[in-house]
């Protein structure tokens, strides 16, 4: 496993065979939150859910599909989102050697996208407006979807005001390969569609 941060990137030719499936997971960990009858009784309970999303962009930077919890999967199927978490807690699998969780997480078919694709977007907004300092721990990390090992991993240290992360894109290479590079650009941002623009100015 490789871990990357803001900016590295990741060339997926470097493996051989290159996988043509990939599982893309997020995980995290709230900071510890009020509970118990006072907690609720003064609506101080709070709940951390993250959207994860993907935006599927052609090679001018135009948008042509996004996936996220209001549309589950891409128009052919090459691209499918798993389910929505919604408090962090309701959906994850279970831990893996090294303790890491995914509440949320996307199967992603390479060889199945349309010739069009150019850059698959990896984002995600706080729903509830919780900012990202209300978050312990956090990290994406990209599997191969046929064996389930870890490729690469990127923990994000972000502790800021922004609602909101430009986690990472996957772009076709020119020889019709694929690289992951690492962002981690804080985005003031609610649901995956308020990452639109955002997006095309990123690319």
């Amino acid at each position: 496993m490789i871990s990357l941060a803001p900016l590295d990137r990741f060339d997926l030719s470097q493996l051989q065979p290159a996988p043509d499936r990939l599982k893309v997971g997020l995980g995290w960990i709230p900071e510890e939150q009020p509970h118990g009858m006072l907690q609720r009784l003064l609506g101080q309970e709070t709940v951390v859910d993250l959207d994860a999303a993907c935006l599927v962009m052609d090679k001018t930077n135009n948008l042509i599909e996004l996936v996220w919890y209001k549309n589950l999967r891409t128009r052919d199927d090459s691209i499918q989102h798993l389910g929505d978490s919604v408090t962090g807690q309701d959906r994850g699998e279970l831990a893996d050697e090294n303790g890491l969780v995914d509440q949320e997480s996307m199967l992603i078919q390479l060889d199945q996208l349309a010739p069009s694709v150019e850059t698959l977007l990896f984002c995600v907004c706080s729903h509830g407006g919780h900012d990202f300092r209300s978050l312990k721990h956090a990290h994406f990390r990209l599997m191969n979807a046929r064996t389930g090992d870890e490729l690469v991993r990127f923990d994000l240290s972000q502790q800021g005001k922004n609602t909101g992360i430009m986690l990472a894109r996957l772009t076709r290479n020119a020889d019709q390969g694929w690289s992951l590079q690492a962002l981690g650009e804080p985005v003031d941002a609610q649901t995956p569609d308020q990452m639109i623009e955002f997006a095309q100015q990123c690319i």
